[in-house]
């Protein structure tokens, strides 16, 4: 089932009214990341671990210099710009917001990587773009959010030339039958961020399977994203009484609101291991 014009809605919402708990919280000018950060030996801090979530991706995908990327759910342009600097590659970065795509055009301006970069409002499941005029998919944390994965896989093969690969950096659940206390625990999570589910390992790689990739690898990353989730849930756990009481006066959207929730909610997730996050490389043969 493919996602509904109110579901795209409520993603646009969720990203617009969370904007500010992103940049304030998460992000900084040399990342403008909007995802989980990678720790490891070579990791100094928070920003770094960014950068290194991008680098380990591009490995795991084996990203190579001077191609075409579609960036799959670019946010606001963070990666597109760290793939233009590093791989030299001419990267297209598609997102449901408007507002993300104004952003990201600003900070690729500033960065003097227009001629690198587009920016479109567009649905990574049905783009409109011609087949075979990609060499990689490029998608971080931003899969979960279409209710069939073999909807954005799919679309993903025919956008690829003979060879491409997709690079994909997302949350999954550990099992499709999770004690009924934990299941409400993910949904609360999935709810709390927009996202109508998470798949398994099993179940995406045979849906990716299934529209035609081959050599389907997942890495599962879980260990090195923890203090990632650690710092989100600390994070949640300053901000979450204030901001329900000027949410209930008014004064802060829902939305917001609600991240801070999920902020809260995926630590325990990861941390039991109810649901992980993997790195995914597939090719079109």
């Amino acid at each position: 089932m493919t996602t509904t014009t109110f579901e795209h809605d409520r993603i646009i919402k969720y990203y617009e009214k969370s904007w500010y708990d992103y940049r304030g919280v998460w992000m900084d000018k040399r990342n403008r990341a909007m995802h989980y950060g990678f720790w490891d030996e070579r990791t100094r801090n928070h920003s770094d671990s960014l950068l290194r979530m991008n680098q380990e991706l591009a490995a795991h995908a084996q990203i190579t210099r001077g191609t075409r990327i579609l960036d799959a759910g670019c946010g606001v342009g963070g990666s597109s710009m760290w793939l233009a600097e590093t791989f030299g590659a001419q990267v297209v970065g598609i997102t449901l917001c408007s507002f993300q795509v104004d952003k990201a055009r600003r900070y690729a301006a500033e960065r003097g990587l227009s001629e690198l970069l587009t920016f479109e409002v567009s649905d990574f499941c049905d783009t409109g773009f011609a087949a075979d005029s990609f060499d990689f998919v490029w998608a971080q944390e931003s899969v979960c959010y279409a209710r069939d994965k073999a909807d954005f896989l799919r679309e993903s093969h025919r956008l690829l030339r003979p060879g491409g690969r997709i690079a994909v950096e997302d949350g999954f659940r550990t099992s499709r039958d999770l004690p009924e206390n934990a299941e409400t625990l993910l949904m609360d999570w999935a709810d709390a961020w927009a996202f109508p589910d998470l798949d398994t390992f099993d179940e995406f790689r045979t849906a990716a399977e299934s529209v035609g990739f081959q050599d389907v690898a997942i890495r599962d990353i879980r260990e090195q994203t923890l203090r990632s989730a650690r710092r989100l849930h600390r994070a949640a756990r300053v901000f979450r009484g204030p901001s329900h009481l000027i949410t209930a006066a008014g004064w802060r959207a829902p939305e917001a609101h609600r991240n801070l929730i999920g902020a809260s909610l995926q630590w325990p997730i990861l941390r039991q291991g109810l649901g992980t996050i993997a790195l995914v490389s597939a090719r079109k043969q």
